[in-house]
């Protein structure tokens, strides 16, 4: 009997947790590309990149290209200095620049 109630408290709890986390974020391809040209042009703040780098992208495109963009930022190679990763160096920008083209063309090629 008690191996019953155990099976419940961990399926209501899973439950609860499931409701507890966060929903994907919602964002246009136009606003995605327009955070990552801020990000280019050094415009991006540290705030705007915390929320791009922590927020789960609820369409799948933009979530892998969010998901390298985290990778990116946390490239020494990439970033001007490791602590502030929303600031690029030039090899990180071209990297970036790069990741807009592509996602460019796929919008372009959706159309």
């Amino acid at each position: 009997m008690w191996i019953l109630g155990i099976l419940i408290v961990s399926a209501v709890a899973l439950v609860g947790f499931a409701a507890l986390r966060p929903r994907a974020r919602v964002m246009s391809h136009a606003e995605f590309l327009a955070s990552l040209e801020a990000w280019v042009a050094d415009t991006l703040t540290a705030g705007e990149w915390d929320y791009l780098e922590c927020c789960r992208l609820s369409d799948r495109r933009l979530e892998a290209a969010r998901k390298r963009c985290a990778s990116i930022s946390l490239d020494p190679a990439l970033t001007l200095n490791p602590q502030e990763s929303w600031r690029l160096n030039p090899a990180g920008k071209l990297e970036v620049k790069e990741l807009i083209l592509e996602l460019r063309g796929q919008d372009s090629a959706a159309a």
